[in-house]
């Protein structure tokens, strides 16, 4: 007789790595001026994040790009040339620190044109906890097989397959803190909301394996 379950196993892990995402943005009349002054943008904000103990390196670039802005003329029925957008976006991974992190974005709210930034929370790599929430995965299966086999008169000779889809690269929690400079500058103290009202969900790790047993009376 062959009994084919699905074991679920999941385990809740406090975030331990948060990855700050920003955005820095200017628009300009020509290419070579929008490229200056935004890239001179990003470089003040470097001399803040070195005062909170990071250097140029660890600002990671997903995105730099100069990109043209058309305007539509309702007279000509044409698109035409309306200046130059700059936009960069890049990140800073970092162990989740209360202190640290409320330092860095009080930097950054101080910044007269600084940029948009989001929040994501993650946990390490950890082989362990995904060997425990497997093993929960498929002692659950083994519960329920036993179950059934129990209800037919018989016992479990042998698990004879077991499937499951791999880990995702990236554990993240539901919270993201999303927030733009016109939010950063509304906080008088912004280090005292984020250690007092933000605190980020537990992370649910969670697996499904698909078990098929073999039973004999």
């Amino acid at each position: 007789m062959e009994i084919m379950v699905i074991g679920k196993g999941n385990v809740k892990k406090k975030v331990d790595i948060v990855k700050i995402e920003f955005q820095f943005n200017h628009k300009g009349d020509n290419y070579e001026e929008t490229l200056k002054k935004g890239t001179e943008r990003v470089d003040k904000f470097v001399d803040i994040i070195k005062l909170s103990g990071f250097n140029s390196k660890d600002l990671i670039t997903e995105t730099l790009r100069v990109s043209e802005e058309k305007k539509y003329n309702d007279q000509t029925r044409t698109y035409e040339l309306n200046g130059y957008n700059f936009c960069q976006i890049a990140y800073i991974k970092l162990d989740y620190d209360q202190s640290l992190l409320a330092k860095l974005l009080e930097g950054i709210s101080k910044l007269e044109k600084g940029p948009e930034y989001k929040l994501y929370f993650e946990i390490k790599e950890n082989d362990l906890l995904k060997e425990q929430v497997l093993d929960l995965a498929y002692k659950d299966a083994l519960f329920q097989a036993n179950l059934i086999a129990k209800s037919a008169g018989c016992k479990i000779k042998e698990c004879r397959k077991v499937s499951f889809k791999p880990f995702d690269d990236q554990m993240l929690s539901n919270s993201i803190l999303d927030t733009g400079t016109r939010l950063a500058k509304a906080y008088s103290s912004i280090q005292d909301n984020i250690l007092n009202t933000f605190v980020p969900e537990d992370i649910n790790v969670e697996k499904v394996v698909y078990c098929l047993f073999v039973a004999e009376k």
